[in-house]
């Protein structure tokens, strides 16, 4: 419908009487809102105008800037001098302002759609910069450090067999280094249990390290301070506790008063005498929450063992931070610490001679550790880079279509004398505040649920910190897409032709703005189909992760640690105390079975203990992992037995040395073929009794026992009676298979253990099933996130797409009606619609699919069992977002079907 101009003499009158700048931005604002008021009744639009025509002329006070010379008498009028970049920027803000508040739906829904996509983007930047920036930045000349691994002779070129230096060993080394500035132990032992004043204890990571390891990695506390060598002294560690940023606000919600406090772990008592800084995670990319001296190991977990032991002190140093000094290149590092080997088999060699053949691994990229956490952060960037696309594009349409309401008031600037440039300024300046006002709310939207996620779950591995850093990147991505995305609708914008519109009020939207239209459509349909294939593929990851076969049930099973250390100082007591825990759970109607091992699946990588069949090579040694058991082991887990029998409860309860091993499948056919194992001779030469020789009673099926197997084969294991060298362990996992449903079997599992010895503490108690899960990781995650996002984006790919074929419909509404006038079929106008929209869907499908072959190369390393081209995935993507644009279309369509040609004929 053609509009009627607003009075001509209003507009007569404002334009002589105001200065050409303030004419344009006055007629502007008035012709809008005359023309949204017109719709509403044409005599009151009228005398709304001219009231409005009125305030704004005497608002300037009667006067034409035109430079005049004032009446005689009187002095000179001040001439107009014309604004400055300042007054014209605060007068296009104030414009853009008034704007928005006159469409508050179109500014609301621009708003929120700006305020999740570029919310997520934050969000996924705060976590990268947590993770992976803040602890690259947090350790000073990192180049100079490297990561160090005592290995046992290999039995591949790949291959590092852990070992360990005792603190004699370790000590007698530090004063003779030459090339290397500093070297510092650390020792990872699980969780323990901080127990806390009110609630259940909670688990958390403590870290045993060498009073020089704040020192080598040259990070201080911010409070307090680190630990001296005198109270790292092996005799005797003191008993003191330096704690993270994250647990000194979770507990003690940072105050500064905490030096000197006490925690309680494992039921010993810690000082606190420091705090780490917020961004400090050591060399390692799990968080942790305690930093003891490693002097403390043994005490703090009960366990036995001498620690001037200097053959082996039950807390040996597998690991290592080292620091060169300046111009040594890290060959000559490696050289150094391994002739220290050979110094120290030659200087002790009744508890070194095993040091001779050594080796010291020199990992000195150690940094590259985060390549799995980045090639994570890179997935989760593409994702939310292509949600940003859309939610841009979506944003983008709007404006344009916003721009298609204004060609009037456009017209009427350019022919009263505004310059494109000047309407182009204008039209950027209001994208422009559009998307740094989503900037802003897509910040806080991010800052609120980081806090409410920090005080929900205040331990959480993830860090989200919201600093000036994130504000930054946020204002720099706000300003980057708003400058990109507003320029195609202000271009468009300041295309119109003045004369054309006045004249015929140009009933339909020309060729180059239906094309900028299209195009934001077609971008945000190929952002879509590329979220959802690549959602399709992490899910059926997901899948096939869950769906491995493990070899071992965790359903239903529980698992906690149970530390004796010096409550049985004998091999006797501390086999009666694991075999009544045990008699007593199985007692309970809610326990199915209940036995121990030294160490299980997913809790351990297991010993590595390569098998070599008796009387063979040691070079025929075959890799392997094992492990020492409790009767009833593979009942619990039901691990099924697959040749000859499990073990019998006087070769598992002997305290003395029993010489039968089950060997898991793979390890089985790898050393004997398909011949039959049972029977057979096998010995472990990295063993503590690398002679003695095992005859193999039993094939249990293959299990995967370290996290790394889930991507790969099944790990080869061999099983030993728990007592087998002789020297049964202070430390023991149970596990308790509980009836399904059952409930209070947690409460029953410590109830037990105090009824037998109050003082014998339990940590760690948790569901096998959440702890296999959690492995699962980074896939599981970026899984969740790319399908909540893929379902975000299909909903705003549909709201654009109904915003193009709604509004190319609704401009041909004139079109349509005379051809129904003449006669026209319905069913030709049906096509008309349908045909435009599949000029938008078709190219949008065909990038897509181009767009998810890119994602699925990032994402590569996260699929498990289906290829990036998995034409299922492919193909459900394609059809949902067929099914989504199709219903996206047909409500455009059905209202081009419906147009009433005799209104349509009576307001053109």
């Amino acid at each position: 419908m053609r509009p009627r101009r607003p009075p001509r003499w209003a507009e007569g009158l404002i334009a002589f009487f105001l200065h050409p700048e303030e004419r344009e931005f006055a007629l502007g604002d008035l012709t809008q809102e005359y023309l949204e008021r017109r719709r509403r009744g044409w005599l009151s639009a009228r005398g709304w105008y001219w009231s409005e025509a009125a305030r704004t002329l005497l608002g300037r006070g009667g006067r034409r800037h035109n430079g005049s010379k004032a009446p005689e008498g009187g002095a000179p009028e001040q001439q107009h001098r014309p604004p400055g970049l300042f007054d014209t920027v605060s007068r296009d803000v104030r414009y853009a302002l008034r704007s928005f508040a006159r469409a508050p739906g179109f500014t609301a829904a621009a708003l929120v759609t700006l305020a999740l996509g570029i919310g997520a983007a934050t969000a996924v930047f705060s976590l990268a910069d947590g993770v992976l920036f803040r602890p690259l930045r947090s350790l000073a000349q990192a180049e100079d450090l490297a990561l160090v691994q005592p290995c046992a002779p290999p039995t591949s070129r790949d291959s590092c067999p852990n070992f360990g230096l005792t603190y004699p060993n370790l000590r007698e080394v530090v004063p003779r280094l030459r090339m290397i500035s500093g070297l510092a132990g650390y020792i990872r032992s699980g969780t323990v249990e901080l127990l806390e004043e009110e609630g259940a204890p909670r688990a958390v990571r403590p870290l045993y390290v060498t009073a020089s390891y704040f020192d080598v990695l040259r990070t201080q506390p911010v409070l307090g301070r680190a630990f001296t060598e005198e109270e790292d002294d092996p005799s005797g560690g003191a008993p003191l506790v330096v704690i993270s940023h994250r647990l000194w606000r979770a507990l003690f919600n940072g105050v500064p008063d905490v030096l000197g406090q006490d925690l309680r772990v494992n039921e010993r008592r810690l000082t606190v005498i420091g705090v780490m800084p917020r961004s400090f995670h050591g060399v390692q990319r799990s968080s942790f929450d305690l930093w003891l001296p490693a002097s403390t190991l043994l005490w703090i977990n009960r366990s036995s063992g001498d620690l001037s032991d200097r053959g082996s002190s039950g807390a040996d140093f597998g690991q290592f931070i080292v620091r060169r000094e300046p111009g040594v290149r890290w060959e000559e590092v490696k050289a150094e610490l391994d002739s220290f080997n050979v110094w120290l088999a030659e200087q002790y060699p009744a508890e070194n001679q095993h040091l001779g053949n050594v080796t010291f691994r020199i990992s000195p990229d150690f940094l590259d550790r985060w390549a799995q956490a980045s090639g994570m952060f890179m997935a989760l960037f593409s994702v939310v880079g292509l949600i940003l696309l859309i939610a841009c594009s979506n944003v983008a349409g709007l404006l344009v279509i916003k721009g298609l309401r204004r060609r009037g008031e456009v017209a009427v600037r350019k022919a009263l004398g505004a310059s494109r440039s000047r309407l182009l300024r204008q039209h950027l300046t209001e994208g422009l505040i559009l998307w740094l006002g989503g900037g802003a709310a897509g910040t806080l939207l991010t800052f609120t649920l980081v806090r409410v996620a920090e005080a929900r779950a205040p331990m959480s591995e993830l860090e989200f910190p919201m600093d000036l850093r994130v504000l930054a990147f946020t204002a720099m991505l706000s300003l980057v897409v708003g400058l990109t995305f507003a320029a195609l609708p202000a271009l468009g914008a300041a295309r119109v032709d003045a004369a054309t519109w006045l004249r015929q009020a140009a009933p339909s939207a020309s060729g180059g703005r239906r094309w900028v239209r299209s195009g934001l459509s077609v971008a945000q349909l190929a952002a879509t189909l590329t979220l959802l294939v690549g959602a399709l593929l992490m899910a059926r990851t997901v899948k096939g992760l869950t769906d491995i076969d493990l070899g071992f049930e965790p359903a239903d099973v529980l698992v906690i640690q149970v530390r004796l250390g010096e409550q049985r100082p004998t091999d006797a007591s501390r086999l009666q105390f694991y075999e009544e825990m045990a008699r007593r759970l199985r007692a309970d109607g809610r326990v199915i079975h209940a036995s121990w091992a030294l160490m299980i699946p997913f809790t351990s990588g297991g010993l590595m203990a390569p098998a070599i069949v008796a009387g063979e090579d040691e070079s025929a040694a075959k890799e392997g992992r094992m492990t020492y058991v409790g009767p009833g082991y593979f009942e619990v887990l039901r691990t099924p037995i697959l040749a000859g029998r499990p073990f019998t409860d006087e070769e598992i309860l002997a305290t003395v040395p029993n010489e039968v091993v089950i060997l898991g499948e793979s390890l089985a056919r790898s050393l004997f073929g398909e011949a039959d194992p049972l029977g057979r001779l096998v010995r472990f030469p990295r063993s503590r009794d690398p002679e003695r020789i095992y005859r193999v009673v039993g094939v249990a099926g293959d299990v995967r026992f370290s996290p790394s197997s889930l991507t790969r084969a099944a790990d080869p294991m061999s099983y030993l009676p728990f007592g087998a060298f002789g020297q049964v362990p202070g430390n023991a996992t149970f596990i308790v298979r509980a009836r399904p449903g059952a409930d209070d079997v947690a409460r029953v599992i410590r109830s037990t253990v105090a009824t037998l010895d109050e003082d014998v503490p339990v940590t760690g108690l948790q569901s096998y099933s959440d702890l296999v899960t959690r492995f699962y990781g980074s896939s599981v995650t970026l899984a969740l996130l790319t399908g909540a996002m893929s379902l975000f984006a299909a909903f705003l790919a549909a709201v654009g797409l109904y915003g193009v074929v709604g509004v190319a419909a609704a401009e041909r509404v004139h079109e349509f009606g005379i051809r129904v006038a003449l006669g026209a079929d319905r069913r030709a106008m049906v096509r008309l619609v349908t045909k435009e929209a599949i000029g938008v869907v078709l190219p949008g499908l065909l990038l897509g699919l181009i767009g998810a072959f890119a994602l699925g190369v990032v994402i590569e390393g996260f699929l498990y069992g289906v290829s990036r081209l998995d034409p299922l995935s492919w193909a459900l993507a394609t059809l949902l977002l067929a099914l989504v644009t199709a219903f996206a279309v047909a409500a455009p369509v059905r209202r081009a079907t419906r147009v009433d040609p005799i209104e349509v004929l009576r307001a053109g």
